[in-house]
This record gives structure tokens, C-alpha cells and sequence, in this order.
């Protein structure tokens, strides 16, 4: 009996050596797991920092590209003045300028470079290539026998300035054409006008301009929205009392400001079947259906010595 006691003894202890080994090598595995969680979670984190911190970089970077392409559009988009100076060419005669003018690219000066005298007919005659070009006489005379001194039709964006036209039966004759500036020029002894812009010539200025003795000093014939300012004619010399020193026909909503139209025969100012036509500031002495802004006739009288 006691060696059975014995031996149950040893089983029960063997047993118990067992489950040592099994409780051991369990909680050896528990912390093992929680060592490789822990290891796991410190690499998800850092994973997850890091996607976190892509997704969160990413708008920025998006929102950078964006504003760079919001900045590239604005400046496609705005117009700014031209830091390059505009080329220059010279030319000396009726046909040398025409050829500059027809070679010429846009925001070209032509200039002329000495005076152009006893041409016969046009001088300046509708060039193919005359838009958005500045021709500049450099006060040079351009005098001739023809129909104009310089002729556009269905042009625009040019820029006229600083020639003394004489002596043609029209000094500038513009057709069809808008958006051109006539400036700084003398304008004298035409035949009929000095300039006269006809059939839909709109949104043009004609500035500063000086014109002595021509039958018609400034005249606009169904043409809108041109503007005539600071300009000074003076019809001494006309004997006709058909002539006038600014005359409108069926032309609307143009403005006549500070100009002096003084010496004519006729009127000084003719407004034929036109309306909604701005007249301020201007020096004459007679007007004919014309009157400036809270006057009638013009808001001044011309000098008489």
C-alpha cells in the first residue's frame, strides 16, 4: 500500500511539474504577444502619424499648386503695359512709309524723317498692314495734289501725331475704322476738310490738333462715340459761308469739349440730324442746332481783336 501511495505521490507531483511547465510557458506566450501588440502598435502608430500627416500635407501642397495656377492665370489674363521698347523705322517718302507701315509688326513707330512735299494723290493710302501702328511725322510736312494726305478705311488702334498735312482735298479721311487717335497735328489749307471720318468711323479720338483755312475743320458723317477735345480751328481765310469749323451729320452721342472754333463765315459749329451729342467747355461765336451744357451757343466767345 505504501509503495501505491508512493507512486501516486510522484504522479501527482509529476502532474503539477506539467502544469509549472504549461503556466510558465503560457504566461511566457502572454507576454510575448503582449510585447509583439505593443511593438505592432508603436509601428501602426508611426504608420498612421505618417499617413495622417500625408493626408494633412496634401491639401496644402494642392492648395500651393492651385494658387500657383491662379497666379500664372492672373497674369495670363491682366494686361500690362509692355517694359520692351517699341521698335522704330524710319522712312522719308509717301512710298518708303507705306512699305514700313505694311512690314511694320504692331506697337511699331514709323517715323518720318524729313519732309514730303508736291505729292500727287494719296500719300498714306490705306496701308493693308495699318492697324495698331503709331505713325509719327516728327513735324514734318506732308504736302501734296490728291485726294488725302492720309486715308484709312477699316482700320484701327493707330496712332496719328505731329504731321502738318497741307494742301489735299482731304488732310486725314477716315472710313469704317474705330479706336484710332489723331493728335498733335497741323492740319491747313485743304481743300474741303481736314479731317473727316465717315460710315461707322467710332471710337476715335481727335486731340490737340491745330487747323487753319479749311473749308470743314473737324467733320463726322454716321460716326458714334468719337471724342473731340482741345482742338483748335480757326476759319480765317474761308469765304464761303458753307464751311464750318466742326460739323456732325447724322452722327449721335459724341463729345465736343474745349475746343476753339473761331473765324468762319458760316458756323462755327453745324449739328445736322444728330442727338445725345456732349458739348462742354467750347470757344465760339455761332452755332447752328449746338449748345454746350447749361448754355446756348458755346460757354465761350471767341476774342476779337
Amino acid at each position: 500500500p505504501q509503495t501505491h501511495v508512493s507512486r501516486m505521490i510522484n504522479k501527482m507531483n509529476q502532474k503539477n511539474k506539467n502544469l509549472q511547465v504549461i503556466s510558465i510557458t503560457a504566461s511566457f506566450l502572454i507576454l510575448l504577444t503582449l510585447i509583439c501588440g505593443c511593438i505592432g502598435s508603436d509601428k501602426n502608430s508611426e504608420t498612421q502619424a505618417k499617413e495622417e500627416q500625408i493626408v494633412s500635407t496634401k491639401p496644402i501642397e494642392e492648395q500651393k499648386e492651385t494658387d500657383t495656377k491662379k497666379t500664372s492665370s492672373n497674369k495670363e489674363i491682366e494686361i500690362q503695359p509692355s517694359t520692351e521698347p517699341s521698335s522704330e523705322v524710319e522712312c522719308n517718302s509717301c512710298e518708303s512709309c507705306t512699305d514700313a507701315i505694311n512690314n511694320a509688326k504692331e506697337g511699331t513707330v514709323i517715323k518720318v524723317t524729313k519732309d514730303i512735299e508736291d505729292h500727287v494723290g494719296n500719300c498714306i493710302d490705306n496701308p493693308t498692314n495699318f492697324n495698331n501702328i503709331i505713325f509719327d511725322c516728327q513735324g514734318h510736312r506732308i504736302n501734296g495734289d490728291g485726294l488725302s494726305g492720309v486715308y484709312l478705311n477699316r482700320k484701327s488702334g493707330n496712332i496719328i501725331r505731329n504731321c502738318v498735312v497741307s494742301d489735299f482735298t482731304y488732310g486725314f479721311f477716315i472710313q469704317r475704322s474705330l479706336n484710332n487717335l489723331i493728335t498733335n497735328n497741323t492740319l491747313q489749307n485743304n481743300t474741303w476738310y481736314a479731317i473727316r471720318l465717315e460710315y461707322s468711323s467710332n471710337n476715335n479720338s481727335i486731340i490737340n490738333n491745330t487747323i487753319n483755312n479749311n473749308w470743314f475743320g473737324i467733320s463726322l458723317d454716321e460716326s458714334l462715340n468719337n471724342k473731340l477735345l482741345n482742338n483748335v480751328i480757326d476759319g480765317e481765310g474761308v469765304i464761303s459761308s458753307l464751311g464750318a469749323g466742326i460739323i456732325f451729320s447724322e452722327s449721335d452721342n459724341n463729345k465736343i469739349i474745349n475746343n476753339i472754333v473761331c473765324n468762319y463765315r458760316g458756323d462755327d459749329i453745324r449739328i445736322i440730324n444728330s442727338t445725345k451729342n456732349l458739348g462742354k467747355d467750347n470757344t465760339c461765336d455761332t452755332t447752328n442746332a449746338f449748345n454746350d451744357t447749361g448754355t446756348t451757343g458755346c460757354a465761350y466767345k471767341c476774342s476779337r481783336n
